[in-house]
């Protein structure tokens, strides 16, 4: 019965997406978070996300058969490689790194999943969405879709600010530190997903402000960006996630830092917050949180220190993917707080994970991406432009300080979507 329920949603995501891949594509986003719906089939382990996308990777294989297009699709990769070398060069040894940690973790079923979620499946979801995309409707449906999935996250979050419903008993019981989760069953992921997500909306609201006569569409993009915006902070806030508040006042500034009329003040405002931020009293509750100086921040610079640690002793392979958990025990500074799975530090965990390799060419990939954005903004490349995905990259980063955004299904995904709107514009211009 159960699978009964899942097969037909899976049949009609078929059919909207062999009618339409951009279609297909734009669902496909807005249904970030069903990988939270597991199960099996054959006991082979799943989940409705990871079969959204064999189905749209299937469609798109298709079409290229039917098209005759398969001998240009490899001659079609091929010219990006050449005209990108870097980034091939930094994502094969992204992957490489990856692969070689499936076998260095003590849980190599697990490490294969993961290996399968955070690397390969976004990997080949960018490949087949850069050959798919044609020109800037169709990147604005996709991203609109990530709006809306955002502004549904965040209406059920403040819901559950108010009612508790679906909140995990461990963040119920203190009404003092009562915490948001929306789909997702722990605070941080709210954060971590709906960040990025507010640059998308921040895009659409500049975009159509300024026309004064706009489509119905640019209507409906425009209204219900400025709807979730506020809401998407206010979910953030009621999920305490300060990592995440942080990354989106970092992905307003970097925005306003990119324009020339607006770098000024922007700079001022910035340089006068951080003195007020450190002239507060050092038992300031605001202070101490966001300098990681109150109960929360020093289990994060504990584990922090275990990582570091632990990388002293393995610094080229790391843990091996899903393998912090366990290897970490050893190291342990206060052992009587609970095993994380991660050590909530981008860096620390791509080297724990993938080792420094897998790290190194993580930092590659951003250096990219920072560099290839700064080149279009030169451009003035206005179909899309830069400021808003530097501005969701910048959210991504920051919010790694304190957390590991990339090893979460969603997440991995909207990372790569966000390599892919920028080398779509280097090997083509949008219209």
């Amino acid at each position: 019965m159960e699978l009964l329920l899942i097969f037909f949603p899976l049949l009609l995501f078929l059919g909207i997406s062999y009618y339409s891949l951009t279609l297909g594509f734009a669902l496909f986003f807005f249904l970030l978070p069903t990988y939270l719906i597991r199960f099996s089939v054959f006991s082979f382990p799943t989940t409705f996300f990871e079969c959204l996308f064999i189905i749209l990777f299937l469609i798109f294989l298709f079409r290229e058969v039917k098209q005759k297009k398969i001998k240009g699709l490899f001659l079609y990769y091929k010219n990006i490689a050449r005209k990108n070398p870097t980034l091939c060069i930094a994502t094969t040894l992204f992957i490489i790194a990856a692969t070689i940690s499936i076998h260095i973790s003590p849980h190599l079923r697990s490490a294969a999943g993961a290996w399968k979620a955070f690397f390969i499946e976004p990997l080949i979801l960018s490949a087949i969405f850069i050959r798919h995309i044609k020109n800037i409707k169709q990147i604005q449906y996709i991203l609109f879709a990530l709006v809306l999935s955002g502004l549904i996250t965040s209406v059920l979050a403040i819901y559950q600010h108010f009612t508790g419903w679906m909140v995990p008993w461990d963040f119920w019981e203190n009404r003092n530190t009562f915490r948001v989760t929306a789909w997702y069953g722990f605070p941080n992921a709210v954060g971590i997903y709906l960040a990025p997500i507010i640059s998308f909306a921040l895009y659409f609201v500049v975009r159509f402000s300024q026309r004064n006569k706009k489509k119905k569409e640019e209507h409906i993009y425009f209204t219900l960006s400025c709807i979730f915006i506020p809401l998407g902070i206010s979910a953030i806030l009621f999920a305490k996630s300060t990592g995440a508040l942080i990354g989106v006042c970092a992905a307003f500034g970097i925005v306003l830092l990119l324009y020339k009329k607006t770098r000024i003040p922007t700079l001022l405002l910035g340089t006068l917050m951080c003195i007020t931020l450190f002239s507060l009293h050092p038992e300031n509750p605001i202070r101490q949180e966001v300098l990681a100086q109150d109960r929360s921040g020093q289990i994060r610079v504990q584990m922090w220190a275990e990582s570091v640690e632990y990388l002293r002793a393995n610094p080229i392979f790391g843990a091996g993917l899903m393998g912090y958990n366990t290897e970490i025990r050893p190291y342990r500074i206060d052992k009587w707080i609970e095993v994380f799975h991660h050590p909530h530090n981008t860096l620390l965990n791509m080297w724990m994970s993938v080792g420094f390799f897998g790290m190194f060419s993580f930092l590659w990939i951003v250096v990219w991406c920072f560099k290839t954005g700064y080149t279009h903004i030169k451009k003035r490349q206005k179909a899309l432009p830069p400021y808003f995905i530097l501005s969701a990259l910048t959210t991504f980063l920051v919010m790694g300080l304190v957390d590991s955004p990339y090893i979460k299904n969603d997440s991995a995904m909207i990372f790569w979507l966000l390599v892919s709107l920028l080398l779509i514009q280097t090997k083509k211009r949008l219209t």
